[in-house]
């Protein structure tokens, strides 16, 4: 890993864990315990398909912003593009605000604007 890109993921360590950027992003005390960059998780509890909850929100609705990427291998592309297709919806990258920075940016800005993609 190149330095300066293990440098701004310790820095996002510290960003993503103040109490300051927390309250920012709405996380109830106590939902989470530490923010930790791609760790894996030793899930509990398994469902079988998202897909009706997000349906559920979609038609209150509640507005979603997802994205997963194509090289991930803990993330499969194929099952979320066959996911986001199945709710009718477009897609992008997973940690494309990493190596894309400013095109990232301006999909939130538009996205949060309620303005076109």
């Amino acid at each position: 890993m190149p330095l300066l890109q293990g440098y701004a993921y310790y820095l996002g360590y510290y960003w993503a864990n103040e109490n300051v950027t927390r309250e920012a992003l709405q996380i109830k005390k106590g939902t989470v315990s530490e923010w930790q960059r791609c760790n894996n998780f030793d899930y509990l509890k398994d469902i079988p398909s998202s897909l009706p909850y997000q349906l559920n929100l979609l038609k209150r609705g509640y507005r979603a912003l997802v994205y997963s990427g194509d090289y991930d291998m803990m993330i499969p592309f194929v099952g979320t593009k066959l996911w986001i297709k199945s709710l009718n919806l477009t897609a992008a990258g997973h940690t494309a605000s990493e190596f894309k920075p400013q095109q990232c940016f301006a999909m939130f800005d538009r996205w949060s604007s309620k303005k076109p993609l």
